[in-house]
C-alpha cells in the first residue's frame, strides 16, 4: 500500500450557511461541492472539507499552516472584516512568521508567511 495524496481535510461545523460565509466571504476559498451535509473548499490548493456535526466535540488546534504572501496584511484585513484572531502576529521558535485563527465553531489553524516557505 502506499498513500497517493492528501485526500481533504475535515473540520466538523455546526452551521453550513455560517462555515460558508466564514470560508468563502472571508478567506476567499472556493467552493468545490456543496450539499445539505457538507461543503467542500479549495483553499490554496487544499480541500477542505466542513461537514454538520452534531453533539459535542472538542475542538483543538489542527496544525494547519495555509501560506500567505503577506501575514501582517492578512492579519489586518481579516480583524477589519471583522474575523477575531486567536493570537497575534508572531515568530515561531522554528522561524515561520505566523497568526492563530477560528472558523465560527472554533476549528483553528494558522496563516504562515510564504516567505518562510521560500516562495
Amino acid at each position: 500500500m502506499q498513500i497517493k495524496r492528501l485526500a481533504f481535510v475535515a473540520f466538523p461545523v455546526s452551521d453550513l450557511k455560517q462555515a460558508r460565509a466564514f470560508y468563502s466571504q472571508k478567506l476567499g476559498a472556493t467552493i468545490l461541492v456543496e450539499s445539505g451535509e457538507a461543503i467542500d473548499f479549495d483553499m490554496g490548493g487544499t480541500r477542505i472539507r466542513t461537514y454538520l456535526h452534531k453533539g459535542e466535540y472538542h475542538r483543538q488546534h489542527s496544525g494547519l499552516q495555509f501560506s500567505v504572501d503577506d501575514v501582517e496584511g492578512a492579519f489586518t484585513e481579516l480583524t477589519l472584516a471583522g474575523v477575531r484572531p486567536r493570537s497575534d502576529v508572531r515568530t515561531e521558535p522554528w522561524g515561520g512568521k505566523v497568526f492563530t485563527l477560528a472558523d465560527p465553531d472554533g476549528n483553528l489553524f494558522d496563516l504562515l508567511e510564504a516567505s518562510y516557505l521560500g516562495q
